[in-house]
């Protein structure tokens, strides 16, 4: 048998829907497809393979175990982690790549404008100028993750559920 969940802790009850009884082979998650998109724009190789590898685990660990809520809970709770992880990191990285290509392509302005280097003024209005906003406001769309959200609560950090 197999169930479709939302990524939420709260939706797995105790309950005897998934007792031992239950030949529960497989768990898909209503927002599977998302993730695997956000999952796909992830910055490093190893976040998208430890991302993968977790999202297809469930199928081997309700096989393995009697007490199949508790574990479904625990692979969400962990799914959750990661990519809540996963996404501000991947986030900050962006920042730092942006903040690099505006400092870099204000030097390179710098460099044109002669002589202009020694008034501070004259450095800001060289880096007004030197189209790094521009450049960042069409580049970072196309490396940054899909709007898809996925959240922690407060409780979702803690082994309570």
């Amino acid at each position: 048998e197999r169930i479709t969940i939302p990524l939420r802790g709260d939706m797995v009850c105790d309950d005897t829907l998934l007792n031992d009884s239950v030949q529960l082979k497989h768990v898909d998650l209503v927002e599977e497809a998302a993730l695997r998109e956000t999952i796909a724009a992830l910055h490093s190789e190893v976040w998208r393979n430890d991302m993968i590898a977790e999202l297809d685990s469930i199928d081997a660990q309700i096989s393995n175990v009697e007490v199949k809520y508790r574990a479904i809970r625990e692979w969400m709770r962990q799914l959750l982690v990661k990519i809540v992880d996963y996404t501000t990191q991947h986030r900050h990285v962006l920042n730092e790549a942006a903040t690099i290509l505006g400092l870099a392509l204000w030097e390179k302005n710098l460099s044109e404008c002669h002589n202009m280097t020694e008034s501070v003024r004259k450095r800001a209005e060289c880096r007004v100028v030197c189209g790094a906003e521009t450049v960042i406001k069409n580049v970072l769309p196309f490396l940054d993750l899909p709007p898809h959200t996925f959240e922690l609560n407060e409780d979702d950090e803690e082994d309570e559920w």
